[in-house]
């Protein structure tokens, strides 16, 4: 069945799509964006003295005697006996000459470098791996695309942790290479800013036409020849000429769509997503970071400080109005949770159903990202939409200063621009992102629909088990693709593996002519440059499981833009779970190496696909079904109300935590008490973790009292500086100071693994390991000392605890002590 059309109620939108001028000019006018002017002015007040004190990761491995060697292996790569003092940045860039997107990073890594010592910094560099989707789509190395996302976060995270750099820049190019640098940044949370690589410029057809290609069209163009439009001299006269030179592909795909996200966060400096890879204002770009990153470091300003949930809502602003890839969702989704935040799909939906889509942009559009930099660049975007209240300019960036801070230097869109409609006459009056449920994508599905192929489609089930057979398929017989849905599954994380994009696909359906005869679902995911009526990231997905596997050629499918619904109409229940009950699991693609790897610990779409959840699939899977899609009018969450955990008086322990009175509390002492008469109690003496205050409180026997929900972080104890003790998380290396507290300061070492407490987030204590090998400093000699009481003499140890010892010990010994009762245990081995 055809495309129903969309409602009126949206027509005037939609009308848009006549490439009408604007109607008013909607900033001040511009030449072009002033990359150097405005970041030359935005670095003008930062001091240029480095202080001491900033190389607070690389110092562990520059100042002390005990690293000579790690020193020897520095002297030996050109640095001075000056550098060992001065703040290290690694400069993480994902180059590589094999890909256009990429083939030029080193060079702008060069230009960083030089910019980072102008700053009075040490940079150094290091690669780590990419993928390029243009040249692997449509075959097997397209299962290894999503999973270099991930690799390029560990390898990333790997290099910064293992060699103490204090700050990182990182240079990506294509697709996955920019969410992996961020979700790296955001694991090691040190200072860190990322510069794009550029879009490329747009390729010209040499055979008069004097179109504009890119790689889409080079992709369209084999479904153009297989339908007859185009002949064999046509189709190589786009191969050859859509990609000119370096840069990342040049419409709102993802590449561009991810940078321009990354941007509006706050995570690279204003203009690095939409300065061409070619342009000089790159380079000047890349020279000027290492001020910003310096100031940075003197600020403290970390990713996470950044990357808060208002940016992220930004983020999602500006990939609806542009239009931007559907990957956006899955990236963002993986960048939060490596900042600790929960972003879901119902975010998403809610921020495009207020978010109107004004971007005339390829794939759907006419423009490129190079018209983007020549009507004033993604400032004068943001800037926009700032004036407009559709983003928040509190939030902090790179510069040090926050968003809107930014945009009142930038000048806004050039008069008379037609790349960015006005809000008034958009593409779309809201997101062309949609978040769909129903009883094929329980879970939720991702839809890419701008309203071009229609708001609704219902059609008959035309079912493939892989991309491959698909377009055999569609060689063989392209009238059956009339009026159906097109399913194309066992593509997903674990299934395809590694969620391959069906961009090939879904440019063969374009390139012959079906966009508007045929919708598109798939378990796998779309290239930014995909477009049509496709609906990706269908949850769960068939490798596990999922209703997509249980759908047969004929079933009627609806897609509802509207309702926001993807529906099997003609299967009832009992029907799915007789399908279900017949239906075993395919083998796994891969059984062996990094793909086996990726199948194994990837998370489902819906959560990103990331490879550090601790989270079964399968479970979430299986809990998914027979449960009812939820209320997409509203994507608030019910709340669930859990009741902390309890402790009878009766079972009282010796450094047990409680929390009465608002306020967790450490049980210092405590004694059962029987009386002659009336009931049993227990005393109890209790050390308040706030205050430090020690109060006494009288329970009743059996008395339920609500266990502290305190949590314990597992980190080293680095120095002490004054009254404020600094420990280290091994993991992140983040830094955090506790005031000095005599309980568990006078058992501190340097080097010791220890517990810091937090309470509803906020570090209350210090817990020391519960026993501790330390030396005898001073205890008076002899087996009588003079201040001998009984069987025992007081001792003070290396860090300053003293305690009762045996008699027999002496000055210069190393014994095991007990912190939990300040007491002795044994002579160390």
């Amino acid at each position: 069945m055809q495309a129903l059309s969309a409602t009126k109620g949206l027509r005037a939108g939609l009308a848009a799509q006549q490439r009408r001028p604007a109607r008013r000019a909607l900033a001040p006018a511009c030449a072009a964006a002033p990359v150097k002017e405005v970041l030359e002015e935005g670095s003008k007040g930062f001091q240029t003295e480095v202080p001491t004190g900033l190389n607070k990761y690389s110092g562990h491995i520059t100042q002390p005697k005990s690293q000579g060697a790690s020193q020897a292996m520095l002297y030996a790569t050109g640095l001075t006996q000056d550098d060992m003092n001065k703040p290290q940045v690694g400069i993480s860039s994902v180059w590589w000459e094999g890909n256009p997107c990429n083939m030029h990073l080193n060079d702008l890594a060069a230009e960083v470098k030089a910019g980072v010592a102008e700053a009075g910094l040490v940079g150094l560099r290091f690669n780590t791996i990419g993928v390029s989707d243009g040249i692997s789509m449509g075959t097997d190395g397209m299962s290894f695309s999503l999973q270099s996302r991930d690799i390029i976060a560990d390898s990333i995270e790997t290099v910064m942790s293992a060699q103490w750099y204090d700050a990182n820049i990182s240079l990506p190019g294509c697709d996955k290479n920019m969410p992996g640098t961020i979700m790296a940044m955001a694991r090691l949370n040190r200072p860190s800013l990322m510069i794009y690589g550029g879009t490329i410029k747009p390729g010209y057809s040499k055979l008069g036409s004097n179109d504009t290609l890119d790689i889409v069209s080079a992709f369209q163009s084999y479904g153009g020849f297989t339908a007859g439009l185009i002949n064999e001299d046509e189709r190589c006269d786009i191969v050859r000429n859509s990609c000119p030179g370096p840069g990342a592909c040049g419409g709102m795909y993802t590449a561009n769509t991810m940078a321009t996200a990354i941007e509006t966060l706050g995570m690279s400096l204003p203009y690095s997503s939409s300065t061409p890879a070619e342009d000089p204002l790159k380079r000047v770009e890349c020279r000027l970071a290492g001020r910003y990153v310096l100031e940075m470091l003197k600020k403290d300003i970390k990713p996470r400080d950044i990357m808060t949930r208002a940016a992220f809502e930004n983020a999602m602003v500006i990939v609806m109005a542009t239009g931007g890839s559907t990957n956006a969702v899955l990236h963002l989704i993986a960048m939060a949770r490596s900042c600790g935040l929960d972003l879901t799909l119902d975010d998403f939906q809610r921020v495009s159903d207020r978010v109107p889509f004004i971007a005339d942009l390829k794939p759907s559009g006419k423009y490129v990202m190079e018209d983007v930099h020549k009507i004033g660049g993604t400032p004068a975007v943001l800037k926009y939409l700032l004036e407009r209240n559709l983003i928040d300019g509190s939030c902090l960036t790179v510069t040090g200063k926050t968003l809107a801070e930014n945009l009142a230097a930038c000048p806004g869109l050039k008069e008379g621009q037609q790349v960015i409609l006005p809000l008034e006459t958009p593409i779309k009056s809201s997101g062309h992102l949609q978040i769909l449920y129903g009883n094929l994508s329980p879970q939720g599905a991702v839809g890419k629909i701008t309203g071009k192929e229609g708001l609704v489609f219902e059609g008959k089930a035309l079912c493939f088990d892989c991309e491959e057979d698909m377009l055999h398929a569609l060689e063989q017989d392209q009238q059956q693709f009339k009026g159906s849905v097109v399913v194309i599954r066992y593509e997903g994380p674990k299934g395809g593996p590694g969620m391959p994009e069906m961009l090939t696909p879904t440019s063969a359906i374009m390139g012959a002519g079906l966009g508007k005869e045929c919708a598109l679902i798939t378990d796998g995911r779309f290239s930014g440059g995909s477009h049509g009526f496709v609906i990706g990231h269908v949850c769960p997905e068939a490798q596990e499981g999922g209703p997509i596997a249980l759908v047969q050629n004929g079933d009627t499918i609806r897609i509802d833009a509207e309702t926001r619904s993807m529906d099997i109409l003609n299967v009832d229940d009992a029907e799915l779970q007789r399908r279900r009950a017949a239906w075993t699991a395919p083998p796994l693609k891969a059984t062996s190496g990094t793909l086996y790897k990726y199948i194994k610990n990837v998370a489902p779409a819906s959560m990103g696909c990331v490879t550090d959840a601790a989270l079964s699939s399968k479970a979430a899977v299986q809990a998914s079904f027979g449960v009812a899609r939820p209320q997409r009018l509203s994507a608030r969450r019910v709340g669930l109300v859990v009741r902390a955990a309890q402790v009878s008086s009766n079972d009282f322990k010796t450094g047990m935590t409680i929390e009465f009175d608002g306020a967790p509390y450490k049980v210092v002492e405590f004694l059962h008490v029987k009386p002659g008469k009336g009931a049993a109690f227990v005393r109890s003496k209790l050390k308040n973790f706030i205050t430090n205050n020690t109060v006494e409180k009288t329970w009743r026997a059996g008395e339920t009292v609500d266990l502290a929900n305190v949590e314990k972080k597992e980190t080293q104890f680095t120095y002490a500086e004054g009254d404020e003790y600094v420990f280290m998380d091994m993991t992140t290396y983040e830094e955090t100071r506790v005031p000095r507290d005599e309980d568990w300061a006078k058992y501190m070492k340097e080097g010791m693994t220890v517990g810091v407490l937090l309470w509803n987030g906020k570090v209350i204590s210090v817990e020391p390991p519960n026993t501790v090998e330390l030396e005898v400093v001073e205890t008076d000699p002899g087996v009588k000392g003079n201040t001998a009481s009984g069987g025992s003499k007081p001792a003070k140890l290396e860090t300053g605890a003293v305690i009762q010892v045996p008699l027999f010990i002496q000055q210069g010994e190393r014994i095991k002590v007990d912190t939990r009762s300040d007491s002795y245990l044994s002579r160390a081995n």
